[in-house]
């Protein structure tokens, strides 16, 4: 009986150990804000009004009031395993046409 329980316990161990190290648990993929193919990107240019940008890109992820000549897509994706990436882009209006924009680059957050 004895030795029967003290192979059930190393099974029981070995299993744990095993499982553990090799990552069989799945971890969800999580993507977050606006995702913009880069074929619209190429679309954008200085002189679009907010109307073909809201069109073209969607609803702007930041609405602020403060500075409501500029719009903020944000995107995030943490996947599963690896590092997180962010992009932003950032578009100004002057007179209610596009006057600037920055274009997202691909950072890994921290």
């Amino acid at each position: 009986m004895r030795a029967s329980n003290l192979i059930l316990s190393l099974m029981l161990l070995l299993s744990a150990l095993f499982t553990s190290g090799c990552q069989l648990v799945y971890k969800q993929e999580m993507n977050q804000g606006n995702i913009i193919p880069e074929k619209k990107l190429v679309e954008l240019k200085k002189g679009l009004s907010m109307a073909q940008v809201h069109f073209l890109l969607g609803t702007p992820i930041l609405d602020n009031y403060i500075h409501q000549n500029r719009w903020d897509y944000i995107y995030y994706l943490k996947p599963g395993y690896g590092k997180t990436q962010r992009k932003h882009l950032v578009i100004y209006f002057t007179d209610e046409k596009v006057s600037d924009f920055i274009l997202p680059s691909e950072s890994p957050d921290a």
